[in-house]
């Protein structure tokens, strides 16, 4: 009977949660970076430093990528007002024209 209680002990020890470590940063989480890298691959996206900070960007492929556009409601992305195609990646970093679902053509700059 006394051996039941020690290795009742043992499990309850094994079932204690760990205490996150303090990074000194309020919900600072060390592996961010690569579980985002992760949920962009797994959405068939490519992770990557891009724009003028240098920052992490998933850059998705367009399911209607160069596809022909009046606006951006005929796109799953943007409808590009020069070519008057759909974007092939999202986001577009940089200005580019684009045509909204109005038909307006305006100017949109990404970092």
């Amino acid at each position: 009977m006394r051996w039941m209680a020690v290795v009742l002990l043992v499990l309850l020890a094994a079932c204690r949660d760990e205490p996150e470590p303090d990074y000194g940063i309020p919900n600072y989480d060390p592996n961010m970076l690569d579980r985002q890298h992760a949920a962009c691959a797994e959405r068939g996206g490519s992770f990557r430093k891009s724009g003028i900070s240098g920052g992490w960007v998933c850059f998705q492929p367009m399911p209607d990528a160069n596809e022909p556009c009046a606006t951006s409601s005929d796109c799953d992305g943007l409808c590009l007002a020069r070519s008057k195609t759909c974007t092939p990646i999202m986001p577009l970093i940089g200005c580019h024209e684009v045509v909204l679902e109005s038909g307006a053509v305006v100017k949109q700059c990404v970092e």
